[in-house]
C-alpha cells in the first residue's frame, strides 16, 4: 500500500445525520433514459440545517449518495406517479408547466419525503439506507403536511443467510417410491 499521511485526511461524513422526514429541496440534475422509460432525478437539500447536504457528501467522498436519488418512470403503467412528480415540482414552482423536457426541471425546487429501508450488502450485512419515498410540494413540506413512512423492512426470505450447500453423498436420501411407481 503506499504510504498517506493520516493525519492530513478528514473522515467522511456520516451519512446518518441526515434522519427520514421531509425536506425542501432542489433538483440539480435530470437525466432520461428513453429506451427504459424513466428519468433519474438527482436532488439536494436546499432549506435548513441540511442545505447541500449531498454536495457536501459529494465534495468529500466522491460519490453522490443514492438517497439524493430518485427513479421516476414514465411507462404507461407508471405515468400516474409520475404525474404526481410533475404536481410536486410545478406546486413548488408558481409558473412553471413541465414540457416534456426533463433539462426543464434543473433547479426547480421540491419537497421530498425520505424513508428509510433495510437492504443486504454485497458481503451479506443487514444495513439501512435512506430513499426518496415521495416528492411533494415544498409548502407541504414547511408546513409539516407529510406522512413519514414506516421503516420498509427486508422481507424474511431476503434477510435470510444463505443456507449452506450439502454434500448429497454425505446422506443420501432414499426416495419413497414402490415398484408399482416405476414405468418398467
Amino acid at each position: 500500500m503506499k504510504k498517506i499521511d493520516w493525519s492530513k485526511v478528514g473522515t467522511a461524513p456520516k451519512t446518518t445525520e441526515l434522519t427520514p422526514g421531509g425536506y425542501a429541496c432542489s433538483i440539480v440534475n435530470a437525466v432520461d433514459n428513453p429506451k427504459k422509460e424513466y428519468v433519474t432525478i438527482e436532488f439536494d437539500i436546499a432549506e435548513g440545517d441540511f442545505a447541500g447536504y449531498f454536495t457536501k457528501v459529494e465534495a468529500k467522498t466522491g460519490w453522490w449518495l443514492a438517497s439524493g436519488q430518485a427513479i421516476r418512470s414514465y411507462k404507461e403503467s407508471a405515468q400516474p406517479y409520475f404525474k404526481m412528480f410533475l404536481d410536486a415540482v410545478e406546486e413548488s414552482n408558481p409558473g412553471f408547466k413541465f414540457d416534456d423536457k426533463e433539462r426543464e426541471l434543473l433547479g426547480k425546487k421540491v419537497g421530498v419525503v425520505l424513508g428509510i429501508e433495510e437492504y443486504m450488502s454485497k458481503q451479506g450485512e443487514q444495513k439501512e439506507k435512506l430513499y426518496a419515498y415521495a416528492f411533494v410540494s415544498v409548502d407541504k413540506i414547511r408546513t409539516g403536511n407529510y406522512t413519514v413512512p414506516e421503516k420498509k423492512k427486508l422481507k424474511s426470505k431476503e434477510a435470510a443467510p444463505a443456507a449452506a450447500i450439502s454434500n448429497p453423498y454425505e446422506n443420501p436420501v432414499k426416495p419413497d417410491i414402490s415398484d408399482d411407481d416405476l414405468p418398467f
